[in-house]
């Protein structure tokens, strides 16, 4: 990418370059409290940024401090769990605690190592209609059951390609997740 782009008008007409995050892969709009802000992940440093929404128009630009990697995905789930993947440093997990802070879980892969992703290249991270989040690696997809999201030690499902079942994944690289309006 080329950067981040706010249009100031209903006709497409004027933009604001937003300096603070060169080559974005992932934008979210989150919400915490009364606050909402646009979160961009990208492949250089800073990470992770912010910017702040709460007014209606872009203001604040701050960084985001506790991630490792570019970031290639960002999700904050029907129950305001942020889930952040990176590209080489696996799945963050962000529970936001009552008094404002977040409890931080890094998740990734690792040979023989339970409830694990199955590499720590995550391109997407989604959540379907149930609230399951789905994990799209650079090795297969993996499912976290919406019982499980706040769980410690989640039990990642894969999903991945045998050329001996017609109804598995294609390829094991999934770049995207979609889900469609009925739910498959």
């Amino acid at each position: 990418g080329g950067g981040l782009f706010h249009n100031q008008g209903k006709d497409y007409e004027a933009f604001i370059n937003f300096p603070c995050s060169y080559n974005p892969f992932a934008i979210e709009e989150v919400k915490i409290g009364q606050e909402r802000s646009i979160w961009v992940g990208s492949e250089s440093l800073p990470m992770l940024r912010k910017i702040d929404i709460s007014s209606g128009k872009p203001t604040e630009v701050s960084t985001i401090l506790g991630i490792k990697g570019p970031v290639f995905s960002i999700l904050q789930d029907k129950d305001g769990i942020l889930w952040i993947g990176t590209y080489g440093n696996g799945l963050y997990r962000w529970i936001l605690q009552s008094d404002g802070t977040f409890q931080k879980s890094q998740f990734q892969f690792g040979e023989g190592k339970e409830n694990s992703t199955v590499s720590n290249i995550i391109r997407k991270v989604f959540e379907d209609n149930l609230g399951n989040i789905w994990v799209g690696t650079a090795d297969g997809l993996k499912r976290i059951r919406q019982a499980d999201k706040t769980l410690e030690k989640p039990t990642f499902e894969a999903f991945k390609h045998d050329e001996n079942n017609p109804q598995s994944l294609c390829h094991d690289y999934v770049l995207d997740i979609y889900e469609s309006v009925d739910g498959n």
